[in-house]
């Protein structure tokens, strides 16, 4: 389901990528069964939105829908943020696509953080779009690097669900930009340092600790009361 604003924000927004980019403006996705699970879940639920909570403590997307969340998030990003002229981050991607995304991420997931205005909201969804724009980019790089490495040409092998003009655009404009390959170095040789690393598949550590508090909350209440006072005082 999709609202009336945002019928007006897309339809413009695809008319100026028709006309700036030409034939390769076609929408890049994972394959025709793209999204079908998550709509099939919704629908599942009567069609209402899927609740995730953003509390201040951890400002992150938590409860057991946060994943599901985050994954069609990267879905949008990946289907609506131009490739012709591609922005480097976040933050320097186009407005109109901006607002297309975030608005069909809305549109299926009811995001709250307990106030009025949903202020934390605003700044957690914008910092995990960010994220997830970082992590594309990344892959598209990874799959670049991973033919050179095999010594297959790369333009004979687009990222997959991608127009093939802009597969070329990507790596003619940004893989071989020199700038680009050593901000890309140096991100690299930082990522070496972290002192651990994630373990946890999909889920976000803040996703992944919402959901043992829930479980755990869950266990309290089936516990008899005199086995639960026995066990924290012996604990």
């Amino acid at each position: 389901m999709f609202h009336e604003c945002f019928a007006f924000i897309i339809v413009p927004y695809f008319q100026s990528i028709v006309c700036s980019t030409g034939p390769s403006s076609s929408k890049r996705v994972r394959g025709p069964t793209v999204g079908k699970s998550l709509d099939k879940f919704i629908a599942h639920h009567e069609g209402k939105k899927l609740v995730v909570t953003v509390p201040e403590e951890m400002k992150a997307f938590c409860g057991v829908n946060a994943t599901m969340a985050a994954t069609d998030l990267g879905v949008q990003i990946r289907r609506f943020c131009p490739i012709q002229g591609f922005a480097h981050s976040w933050k320097f991607v186009d407005s109109m696509a901006k607002k297309a995304i975030l608005q069909s991420n809305r549109d299926k997931f009811d995001i709250v953080d307990g106030t009025e205005e949903n202020l934390l909201v605003a700044a957690v969804t914008n910092k995990k779009a960010s994220l997830l724009y970082k992590d594309w980019k990344c892959n598209m790089r990874r799959h670049y690097r991973k033919l050179r490495k095999a010594k297959v040409d790369p333009y004979s092998s687009p990222y997959p669900g991608m127009h093939m003009d802009d597969w070329k655009y990507l790596i003619d404009k940004v893989f071989k930009d020199p700038k680009i390959r050593k901000r890309c170095i140096a991100g690299k040789k930082n990522r070496k340092k972290l002192p651990y690393n994630h373990t946890m598949g999909s889920k976000s550590f803040p996703t992944a600790m919402s959901i043992e508090a829930l479980n755990f909350d869950a266990v309290l209440r089936d516990t008899p009361p005199t086995y639960a006072l026995n066990s924290s005082l012996i604990g």
